[in-house]
């Protein structure tokens, strides 16, 4: 079979008439589906691909038993609770490419968000309480900045006795060597989402995305309790705004020697990075949640006024990043975040989140009413909404926490998030997933 565009439908051509009393099947139902092999205790956290189609999955590791390969650049559990466990599958799940293990003895590593470059290398967006954390020669800061203990409001398991800092990590095609790998932090908790406000849903302490630019230089969307973390000349917000903690978001090179851009974001209430994309003209594109009403806005916002409790935002930075050239609030008078961010080929700008409140939706629009996940489209100068809807069961609370969200070249929206008795553990206390809508096709109904 082949694509075949008619005006704006996009469809299919078969070289030879299909015969109808067989089942047609044009794409794979499901590619692979594995269980990590570990013998220990793991929680997957995030993942990604490459061209080739590997998948890449990044989690925590308790304890020894999660499978390595030969020559892995780190093929034993180091120490402290939890280590960083990383695996390359081959495209069809049936093999390790490679798998290995990323951490210090002296603490608790775990994976925020991981990236691949075109030569098929991995970056690694995590935060770690160890003062051994890998770090490679010439990178940008080898030293761990203890801090205060961190023990986090949602119980995960383990804690940072010794504070937390950013890490990131740039690992060979095969998984056997650093390319780079570096600490970033502040004297406070660095890297993770504690706030009560902010936290939302069970593993929200874990947010944060690290995508690659035009030259395949890493920018993060992050979140700092430290008022002294660094910044680079021209910043837009130079210093700490104030509350619990700040947005935080920075470019580094790809070796990870050099920190080219940093700033911080936030008013005098609390306020957290989660999501970060490009345009096509490299402008940078980030999301995520605030309780300040003061937050820093520029441009011609939809939305310039806070709406009151917890409120999404998008923001964005010229290319450089030296300047705020479009932002806007988002939500309701009830409790809104953003979490991420896509753009189409047109460069108009995508957000999910959730809302427990009246979200507005656009008539015309796919819709379950009264539910409260969120798809909003803008003009890229995040100056107006083209469009709004609201996904789920309906119950007016959310169900499911977002997780990965994407826009295709052919403008199909994908959304994938999870749901159910354990974000209760959170404020999510009434998530599920039973009463989602499915198609009749669907994989699992």
């Amino acid at each position: 079979a082949s694509y075949r565009l008619q005006g704006d439908r996009l469809g299919f051509r078969f070289p030879e008439r299909p015969d109808p009393a067989l089942p047609l099947v044009i794409d794979p139902v499901l590619t692979f589906s594995t269980y990590s092999g570990s013998n220990a205790d793991n929680f997957g956290f995030t993942a990604t691909y490459d061209e080739s189609g590997h998948l890449y999955g990044g989690g925590i590791a308790f304890d020894p038993g999660y499978p390595t390969t030969l020559g892995a650049w780190q093929g034993a559990f180091a120490g402290g609770t939890i280590d960083i466990a990383l695996t390359k599958f081959s495209p069809d799940g049936s093999s390790l490419i490679w798998s290995t293990y990323l951490g210090g003895a002296l603490g608790n590593e775990t994976p925020h968000s991981l990236v691949v470059n075109s030569n098929d290398e991995l970056f690694v967006l995590g935060t770690s309480g160890a003062s051994d954390f890998p770090t490679s020669a010439g990178c940008y800061d080898a030293s761990f900045t203890s801090s205060a203990p961190m023990n986090f409001g949602i119980g995960y398991g383990y804690s940072h006795p010794n504070g937390v800092d950013i890490v990131m990590t740039h690992l060979s095609v095969g998984g056997d060597a650093l390319i780079g790998s570096t600490y970033l932090g502040g004297s406070a908790a660095d890297g993770v989402n504690n706030n009560a406000q902010l936290a939302f849903n069970y593993g929200d302490s874990f947010r944060g995305e690290i995508a690659l630019d035009a030259q395949e230089r890493p920018v993060v969307a992050t979140s700092t309790q430290s008022s002294d973390m660094p910044t680079t000349p021209g910043a837009p917000q130079g210093s700490f705004g104030g509350g619990q903690q700040d947005a935080y978001f920075f470019r580094m090179d790809a070796g990870l020697t050099a920190l080219l851009w940093a700033t911080y974001h936030g008013g005098s209430g609390d306020d957290s990075g989660y999501g970060v994309q490009f345009d096509g003209s490299g402008n940078i594109l980030v999301t995520g949640g605030s309780t300040s009403i003061d937050m820093p806005l520029s441009g011609s916002p939809w939305a310039g006024s806070h709406h009151g409790g917890v409120d999404g935002y998008v923001l964005r930075y010229s290319p450089t990043g030296n300047a705020l050239t479009g932002s806007t609030f988002v939500g309701t008078t009830a409790y809104d975040q953003c979490y991420l961010v896509q753009l189409n080929t047109a460069d108009e700008v995508f957000i999910v989140g959730q809302s427990e409140g009246p979200y507005p939706v656009t008539p015309g629009k796919y819709v379950n009413p009264g539910s409260a996940q969120f798809i909003h489209k803008f003009t890229n100068d995040l100056s107006t909404s083209l469009w709004s809807t609201v996904i789920g069961t309906g119950n007016g609370t959310v169900d499911i926490s977002p997780s990965a969200f994407l826009v295709s070249d052919c403008g199909q929206i994908y959304l994938s998030g999870w749901g159910g008795v354990v974000n209760a553990n959170a404020l999510a206390v009434n998530s599920t997933t039973i009463g989602l809508p499915v198609t009749p096709d669907a994989f699992q109904s």
